[in-house]
């Protein structure tokens, strides 16, 4: 639900030293011999624009490749019963685009694409941190989910663009979920950093419920695979209640009598929005809950 920011110019170029190389290696050995080779030759063609295009150039070249090949690849990407071509295909294409071998063994590879991403939140859910971490007592990084899940479109496994630094739940209930740029909200391309979407009711013995305000339709789909709305009543709903007794506290009335006091520094409504615990719209992506509680303290105060 939050905007990320995009691979800078110094990490498509590690990328592209270190991924593409490998890929290349693969697929020469492949063009001659393969029963592929035809689809090699135009894979090869467009490999710099697959590996680290962006989204909507990865698409286009995808889509070419699929309308010249429709045998292998028509609709692979919807189908669950996959043909016998499509199937051999695919499993070819698994080994040259190797996401495990490229990527997640390669230690020292995954962190520094991570580090350099520098997302400290996770953007699907803006919950569970997903800070890069590297000390003497270990390493710890985000998953990158496949935005494109790398089981059904084999050759974008590799891709920069497809890779979303995320936490391990949304990427593990994501799974091979079949999203897109036109029906799912894409991290890299979009966010819900102004729009309002958390807003809440009361509930049961007076506590406050959170409820989501279902005004995007991309978000909705997001919500609905990820149960965005269904963990943050279950987890988060106590936050809320806490910002509601703080601004009770800090009523209308109090603050204007506080204002009234001479020689005492007036207390503005931007104040107490950030000693609420507002955040700005370009840190949302580091802060757990930011987005919620935004949305709640524009609600209240």
């Amino acid at each position: 639900m939050i905007k990320i920011n995009e691979p800078s110019k110094e990490l498509i170029q590690i990328y592209k030293e270190e991924v593409i190389p490998k890929i290349k290696e693969k697929l020469e050995k492949e063009e001659k011999n393969s029963t592929y080779a035809n689809i090699v030759k135009q894979v090869e063609k467009n490999l710099e624009e697959i590996v680290i295009g962006n989204i909507n150039c990865i698409l286009e070249k995808y889509n070419e490749i699929q309308i010249m090949f429709p045998m292998e690849f028509k609709e692979i990407g919807k189908n669950k019963i996959l043909s016998k071509e499509q199937k051999q295909c695919k499993e070819f294409f698994e080994k040259i685009f190797d996401y495990k071998e490229i990527i997640q063994n390669n230690t020292d590879f995954s962190y520094t694409i991570s580090n350099m991403l520098n997302v400290s939140v996770c953007p699907y859910c803006n919950r569970i941190y997903t800070t890069t971490c590297q000390s003497k007592n270990g390493k710890v990084r985000p998953q990158f989910d496949h935005f494109f899940a790398k089981s059904k479109y084999p050759i974008l496994a590799l891709s920069i663009y497809n890779l979303v630094p995320s936490c391990s739940i949304c990427n593990s209930r994501k799974g091979t979920r079949e999203f897109s740029i036109e029906k799912n909200m894409y991290p890299y391309q979009e966010g819900l950093n102004k729009d309002k979407y958390f807003s809440y009711k009361l509930a049961k013995e007076g506590n406050y419920q959170i409820i989501t305000l279902k005004n995007n339709a991309k978000m909705n789909n997001n919500d609905k695979a990820l149960m965005i709305e269904d963990i943050y009543q279950k987890a988060h709903s106590n936050e809320i209640n806490n910002l509601i007794k703080k601004r009770e506290i800090y009523s209308e009335i109090y603050i204007k009598e506080i204002n009234q006091i001479k020689g005492i520094r007036k207390i503005t409504k931007e104040e107490l929005k950030y000693f609420l615990g507002y955040t700005s719209e370009g840190e949302l992506i580091n802060v757990s809950l930011g987005k919620l509680k935004n949305d709640i303290i524009n609600e209240i105060v």
